[in-house]
């Protein structure tokens, strides 16, 4: 059974960026690196596709998703390779608080 596709987008949250001190910049080739050692770990399995061609969708997924992170001002982005840590998001516990908060986001997103 394969995991959910959100836990690489948790993982970054919770293990990647409670790393970087708020109002630090990292590169996304770090990010990339530190994912890449996750993978290794056979922690997250990585679909295979057609766009996953050397890591290239991974690549891509990850740039997606620093995106919305960007477009949700939880990072700033300094250029094409660097961003800047503004804040650490919260993950809550509580079914009924996440639900809230998942439709905020949209209402941001869209």
């Amino acid at each position: 059974m394969k995991p959910p596709s959100y836990l690489w987008q948790m993982w970054i949250i919770i293990c990647f960026l409670s790393l970087i001190p708020q109002n630090k910049t990292f590169s996304m080739q770090s990010l990339i690196n530190a994912f890449q050692q996750v993978i290794d770990a056979t922690l997250i399995k990585v679909r295979n596709g057609p766009h996953n061609i050397q890591g290239e969708g991974v690549s891509a997924a990850l740039k997606g998703y620093i995106d919305q992170l960007v477009r949700l001002k939880v990072l700033k982005e300094w250029d094409n390779e660097r961003y800047e840590k503004l804040y650490q998001p919260e993950v809550h516990q509580q079914v009924e608080q996440c639900t809230k908060n998942d439709h905020e986001i949209l209402g941001k997103l869209v």
